[in-house]
């Protein structure tokens, strides 16, 4: 009896003493404990800045895709073709197999990285206006992946996978950006054959 009373008495004691201490220390954000990266302050809901995201410019001298992107593919960026079209008022940039391609690849990219860290704990959404020709393959469409400080959890990957649109149309995809991400990367992906056209790309901080 007397243990079993001096265990509620010590109960009684440790709440009173966790009473007069006062609230609890807030705790460090998950990115600066964990992750060892800087606190930095989320971007605000609306447009984010892309770099020529209309196109504006062409492809630099020396370089083999548009101006602040990058062309890339599975094994062989030259076994496709990427190319700016001016077409009326639209600017757009095209990606589609090369003709004379000794070998056919499974999939192209035309990305933008994007290292602010803002980004970091916020949902985004990109957007473009998408034109899509003979495609033969799984399909393209808009694409979202953050890159993570550790490779342990994999990288997250989202994207809307369009079949076919021969008029303009335009496809979004959204993603929730870790707290421990370094880097995202935003664009379109062609899986397969056929021709892929995009334009007026849009990054938006939904919340």
């Amino acid at each position: 009896m007397r243990r079993k009373s001096w265990g509620l008495w010590a109960s009684f004691a440790a709440v009173l003493l966790g009473a007069c201490a006062g609230p609890p220390a807030p705790v460090e954000p998950v990115r600066a404990v964990e992750a060892g990266l800087p606190p930095a302050p989320k971007a605000p809901p609306g447009l984010f800045a892309l770099g020529n995201a209309n196109f504006e410019k062409d492809t630099r001298p020396g370089e083999t895709c548009a101006a602040n992107w990058a062309c890339t593919a599975h094994a062989n960026a030259r076994a496709f073709r990427f190319s700016r079209q001016v077409t009326g008022d639209r600017r757009s940039y095209c990606v589609e197999p090369a003709p004379d391609a000794k070998k056919q690849e499974p999939w192209a990219q035309v990305t933008q990285g994007l290292f602010d860290p803002g980004l970091r704990g916020t949902r985004v959404r990109f957007s473009m206006a998408l034109q899509l020709t003979g495609l033969t393959g799984e399909g393209a469409g808009p694409w979202i992946q953050a890159q993570l400080l550790s490779s342990k959890g994999g990288k997250p990957t989202n994207e809307t996978v369009v079949r076919q649109t021969a008029e303009w149309q335009r496809y979004s995809v959204e993603m929730d950006i870790p707290e421990t991400a370094i880097s995202v990367e935003v664009g379109i992906l062609l899986n397969g054959g056929g021709r892929a056209c995009f334009a007026d790309a849009r990054l938006e901080v939904l919340q």
